[in-house]
């Protein structure tokens, strides 16, 4: 069986079989913590799972760029719109290489 790393943003720990989170991510859920907001607050955060699991099966679960295995892998949205979620605007990236392509993202809109 795979594992899974859990989904909540920049964790580097992996799921609880069958759940979707870590122990410590699982247990604040189940114990009613968690901002469970609307759609828009959350984010790309509700990606549905099928979707992720799509796009970084068919990668085999390494980054689309330095193609490494070790650590969670994150969804990228290739255009920076959360909502837009096409698959070809879909990339599964590790947390390196998700972090240097929101901040050339940033760069090239803000010119920061």
């Amino acid at each position: 069986m795979t594992r899974l790393p859990c989904v909540e943003h920049r964790c580097t720990r992996y799921a609880v079989p069958g759940k979707s989170r870590c122990a410590d991510h699982q247990r604040a859920w189940d114990q009613g913590r968690w901002d469970r907001g609307g759609t828009g607050q959350r984010g790309s955060q509700n990606q549905p799972r099928a979707k992720r699991r799509q796009v970084l099966s068919e990668q085999r679960w390494r980054c689309a760029v330095c193609k490494t295995d070790k650590g969670p892998l994150f969804l990228h949205h290739v255009d920076g719109n959360a909502r837009n979620n096409v698959r070809k605007n879909l990339v599964g990236l590790c947390a390196d290489c998700h972090d240097q392509a929101h901040a050339a993202l940033l760069k090239r809109t803000h010119g920061r």
